[in-house]
C-alpha cells in the first residue's frame, strides 16, 4: 500500500494511516532498533559501519531521522517505517538534485531504497546540512533579535530562490513523469486548492471544532473568490517552508530541508504557509527579503488570505488527528482571522 497524492492536499492531514497508528508515532524512536538497522543501513549503501549517530527529532513528522557519522561523511537517514509505503523519496531526490543543478543549495542524495527483500522499510541517505535548522538555533538563544531578523529577511530571499524553479500542471508532482521533468498531478491550480477540502470542513464539524454554519461560510468565502486560482505558471514549492525546515549557518542560509510536501504552483502558497507560523511583524521583514525593491502583486493579499484559510482548516484536522486539540483553537482563529479579512476587505 502506498500513498495515493492524487487526492491529498496535505500528506500529514490525509494521511492513510490508522488513528492508532498517527498517535503511535510519539514512540517511533523507541521502536527502531538504531544500533542494528543504521549499521546495516551504512554497510548496504557506502560498505562501511557509523562511527556515531544522534536522533533528530521532529514534531509531527512520520518518519524517523539520524545525523549520521561516517569515517568521511556526515549524512541524514531519513527512514518511513509506517504501513503505508512512502512512494516520494525519488521527488525529493530529483529536487535536491535540480537545486544542486541551479547552485540554489547544495545537498546531495546518497541512496533511496524502497522496502522490499532488503529492508522492511523505505529510506532515504542525503548530506547533513551544516549548522542546523534556525528554529532550534533561535530555541537555543544563538542568535539576538537583530541577527534573527536578518536570517528571517534571508530566509525570504532564499525562497525566491526555490521559485525560480519552473514546473508544469499542479499539485503534487508524478512519479511516472519524472524523466520529463517536474509534472504536477493536477490540470488546474483550484484542482489542487479544493483537494479534500469538503472532507476536511465535514471532519472539522463532525468533531465539534466548527459549526455547520461556519463550515458554510468558509465554502462560501472560497467560491466567492475562484478568480484567486486562475493562476497559470506554477513554479517549484516547498510545501513546508519554516523556520525547523531552514537550515542556518548562523550568518546566511544554507538550504531547505524536508521536500516530502513539494508541489506545483502559486509561491504565494509557500508564504502563506509560512506565515501561517508567525506575526505579521515577522511577515513584513520576510517579504523584504522575498521582494526586494520589487513590488507585490495587486492580489497579495487576497491571495495570501484565500491560500491561509485552506491551510489552517488543514492545519486544525491535523492537530486533530495527531492527538493535539488543545492546538486546535489556534488554526480556528486564523481561520476567522482569514474570514473577517474577506467580510471587511472583499477584493481590496
Amino acid at each position: 500500500m502506498s500513498i495515493n497524492r492524487n487526492n491529498v492536499f496535505y500528506p500529514k492531514t490525509e494521511t492513510r494511516l490508522s488513528d492508532s497508528e498517527i498517535l503511535s508515532l510519539r514512540d517511533r524512536y523507541d521502536r527502531f532498533d538504531a544500533d542494528i538497522e543504521l549499521s546495516k543501513i551504512c554497510q548496504y549503501v557506502f560498505h562501511k559501519k557509523p562511527i556515531k549517530y544522534n536522533k533528530i527529532i521532529a514534531w509531527g513528522l512520520d518518519h524517523i531521522l539520524y545525523d549520521v557519522k561516517l569515517d568521511d561523511l556526515r549524512i541524514v537517514v531519513r527512514i518511513n517505517q509506517t504501513s503505508v509505503e512512502d512512494d516520494y523519496f525519488e521527488i525529493e531526490k530529483y529536487v535536491y538534485n535540480k537545486l544542486i543543478d541551479l547552485r540554489i543549495q547544495e545537498c546531495q542524495v546518497y541512496h533511496v531504497e524502497k522496502r522490499g527483500n532488503n529492508f522492511s522499510y523505505d529510506f532515504i541517505i542525503l548530506d547533513k546540512l551544516m549548522v542546523g535548522d534556525f528554529e532550534k538555533i533561535l530555541q537555543d538563544g544563538d542568535y539576538n533579535s537583530q541577527e534573527e531578523l536578518k536570517l528571517v529577511k534571508a530566509s525570504g530571499s532564499f525562497l525566491l530562490k526555490i521559485h525560480s524553479v519552473n514546473t508544469e500542471k499542479f499539485g503534487f508532482f508524478d512519479i511516472s513523469k519524472l524523466d520529463k521533468g517536474l509534472i504536477g498531478e493536477k490540470n488546474s491550480w483550484e484542482d489542487y486548492y479544493l483537494t479534500a477540502f469538503d472532507k476536511n470542513l465535514a471532519t472539522l464539524v463532525q468533531s465539534n471544532y466548527i459549526d455547520i454554519t461556519k463550515s458554510q461560510l468558509i465554502r462560501t468565502t472560497v467560491n466567492n473568490n475562484k478568480s484567486l486560482f486562475a493562476f497559470t505558471k506554477p513554479v517549484l514549492l516547498h510545501g513546508d517552508f519554516c523556520d525547523h525546515n531552514i537550515i542556518s549557518n548562523m550568518t546566511s542560509i544554507s538550504g531547505a530541508i524536508d521536500w516530502t510536501d513539494a508541489i506545483s504552483g502559486d509561491p504565494i502558497h509557500d508564504i502563506a504557509f509560512w506565515s501561517s507560523f508567525y506575526p505579521k511583524e515577522r511577515l513584513n521583514i520576510f517579504l523584504e527579503g522575498y521582494y526586494g525593491s520589487a513590488s507585490q502583486p495587486k492580489d497579495f493579499w487576497d491571495k495570501l488570505n484565500i491560500y491561509r484559510l485552506r491551510i489552517n482548516v488543514s492545519k486544525a484536522l491535523l492537530r486533530h488527528k495527531y492527538g493535539i486539540p488543545e492546538r486546535v483553537p489556534l488554526a480556528i482563529q486564523k481561520i476567522d482571522e482569514c474570514l473577517d479579512y474577506f467580510k471587511i476587505a472583499p477584493g481590496k
